[in-house]
């Protein structure tokens, strides 16, 4: 199969004959659908290296039995993901074929846990297909478009840091830095009722996404300061203070300025070594706190928002790509201002790059928006209808329909009433429509 590897610590490479997974005992064989590119991906091409020798010398992490990573051999990536079941292992309970799912970035062995973020022999979602462990699986609700799924990992993670902070509705929150996480984090925030919540980033088009994911303001803070901007558009209490940048001296700088008592939660991964001042903590009694991922639960949780409409993620798909347009779509990803969220989808694969507006009349409406047509499934968009073929009051097979006279004002289809069996009737008649054959 094609999949997409790190090769060498620094080379993106698309190989063509990359194993073909086969699911074993607890497993399920999926085809991906699409996956996003994490700002994590990013750092890991450029710093490979760095990022294993610090979790070497990190200590106090349990042991899970995981192999250690072999930058000497290829590495696949790619976490952000959804797909459809193509088959499940043997003795083993899992969705039908076809079904669209997503999971954890997590597989259950027999030695113990290992995870698909960065993997020497696992599969990942850059790739087109997948090894997944049956009992992480999710089963994508709604029929909600698998792009939109794959976008539950990220929003996990923003859902997660809010979980962790404690906040509370009513309370005041400022994020610093508007990129995916903190996007992320600011769609949690208007989910648990946070207000205000001020965000500051100096790229516009950043700006103009918070905005769109519920911020209340946000700021360019080389214009205002982002602290200044809050004791101006604030509730008078501390806030709970988000950092989503992750570079050097941001931790310190928020420490120095933030009000008295305020809660600073620390959501940006910064791999260099940092120095703070804890006079500025102590003096004013401030607590930093540091996150990291999610939980199954969050997992769930996030995609279950997007399914349902409480979270609109489609403003952060900015671009698909296919396998062959990842390492371009890799260097975009540097400016900010060019694009927030790139997904490599499989109905791109043989393509280069292409951005939302090119595709985005032919996703259909969230499921939520759809309505009971003759019996039929439509959607409720008349756009996509209308490219449909459809006629008459969005019947999808392009048909009529025909008002029937008599008491209930019910109807009949002029195709379908011909082919209505003796069980199609009886459901008609407790729909209130037309039972005649």
């Amino acid at each position: 199969m094609r999949a997409l590897v790190l090769r060498g610590a620094s080379e993106l490479v698309v190989r063509d004959d990359a194993p073909d997974p086969q699911p074993g005992f607890g497993q399920v064989l999926a085809q991906v659908k699409a996956c996003g590119i994490c700002g994590s991906d990013l750092h890991f091409v450029q710093h490979a290296a760095t990022m294993l020798g610090l979790m070497a010398d990190m200590e106090g992490l349990p042991d899970f039995g995981a192999p250690p990573l072999d930058l000497g051999r290829d590495v696949f990536m790619g976490h952000e993901f959804a797909a459809e079941v193509l088959e499940v292992g043997p003795d083993t309970v899992g969705p039908d074929p076809g079904t669209i799912v997503t999971s954890v970035p997590i597989m259950l062995t027999p030695t113990g846990l290992r995870d698909i973020v960065y993997s020497n022999d696992l599969p990942a979602g850059y790739g087109e297909r997948i090894l997944l462990s049956a009992p992480l699986i999710q089963t994508v609700p709604n029929g909600l478009d698998p792009r939109r799924a794959a976008l539950a990992e990220p929003m996990a993670v923003g859902r997660h840091a809010v979980d962790r902070s404690g906040i509370d509705a009513g309370e005041g929150a400022l994020v610093l830095g508007c990129g995916p996480v903190g996007l992320a984090v600011i769609a949690a925030l208007g989910l648990c009722r946070a207000e205000p919540i001020v965000a500051a980033d100096p790229s516009p088009t950043r700006r103009a996404l918070a905005t769109v994911m519920g911020a209340h303001e946000a700021v360019d803070p080389s214009v205002e300061p982002a602290f200044d901007a809050w004791k101006r558009a604030g509730c008078g209490g501390p806030p709970v203070i988000f950092e989503a940048i992750g570079v050097p001296g941001i931790i310190d700088g928020a420490l120095r300025s933030a009000p008295a008592q305020s809660r600073i939660v620390v959501v940006g991964v910064c791999m260099q070594p940092d120095t703070v001042t804890p006079f500025f903590g102590i003096s004013k009694e401030l607590s930093l706190q540091f996150v990291l991922g999610y939980d199954p639960m969050e997992f769930e949780a996030s995609l279950r928002s997007i399914a349902e409409g409480e979270i609109d993620v489609v403003p952060m798909i900015t671009g698909e790509v296919g396998l062959d347009g990842v390492g371009a779509a890799f260097d975009d990803l540097a400016h900010p201002d060019a694009h927030c969220k790139i997904l490599v989808t499989r109905s791109r694969y043989g393509a280069r790059h292409a951005d939302r507006s090119e595709s985005e009349d032919v996703h259909p409406n969230p499921p939520s928006r759809r309505r009971r047509t003759c019996g039929r499934r439509t959607f409720g968009m008349r756009r996509v209808v209308r490219a449909n073929g459809c006629r008459g009051q969005g019947h999808p097979t392009g048909h009529r329909r025909r008002r029937r006279r008599g008491p209930g004002r019910r109807f009949a289809c002029r195709r379908s009433r011909r082919r209505r069996t003796a069980g199609d009737r009886r459901d008609c008649r407790r729909a209130g429509r037309s039972t005649r054959p």
